[in-house]
């Protein structure tokens, strides 16, 4: 979602959540991933967009070159997972590893879209407020936000780059605290 980067703003300056429209002269271009008849960039069609490619990449996998990974393209099996499920923020991957090591290794893999987003002048500095300034520059990556179901349409802060800025920063025994 790199292209989306500069090309969106919140609908309202004084965010929490708030929702993401594509600016003008990018709107034709991520028009398939808007709400009909807005600018409104729709947080679901992009996860279904997401799990279209993860799908598509599933299929053209060359399974005798790859034989320790196996998962599977129907909705539901006993043994293993569904391949894909679509959560409130992402879309899950799962796969089992069949190495020598770990025989039926389930692996769960989430994915999240993520925009990096331009904060206006009032949305900065409300951010220096909490005492995050020093360690962003003007952008923030905002991430899908549903609280009332699968059509809320906001986007929230997420701060995981940030956190791993400051994993970098601390001495090996502080980090030994995190994981």
């Amino acid at each position: 979602l790199v292209g989306l980067r500069d090309k969106c703003e919140f609908n309202d300056p004084m965010w929490t959540t708030a929702k993401l429209l594509v600016k003008e002269g990018y709107q034709e271009s991520w028009s398939n991933f808007c709400l009909e008849d807005s600018y409104i960039l729709s947080n679901v069609k992009l996860k279904k967009y997401i799990s279209t490619l993860l799908w598509k990449a599933a299929c053209l996998l060359d399974r005798r070159k790859y034989k320790n990974i196996r998962f599977r393209l129907c909705k539901y099996d006993k043994i293993l997972h569904t391949f894909i499920k679509t959560t409130k923020v992402g879309v899950n991957i799962t796969v089992c590893w069949c190495g020598e090591k770990y025989k039926n290794l389930i692996i769960s893999i989430d994915l999240t879209p993520a925009i990096s987003v331009t904060l206006a002048e009032k949305q900065f500095s409300r951010i220096h407020k909490h005492g995050v300034r020093r360690l962003v520059d003007n952008h923030i990556h905002v991430i899908p936000y549903v609280k009332h179901g699968e059509h809320d349409l906001e986007w929230r802060p997420s701060f995981s780059l940030t956190e791993v800025h400051i994993m970098k920063k601390l001495p090996r025994k502080q980090i030994a605290l995190y994981k």
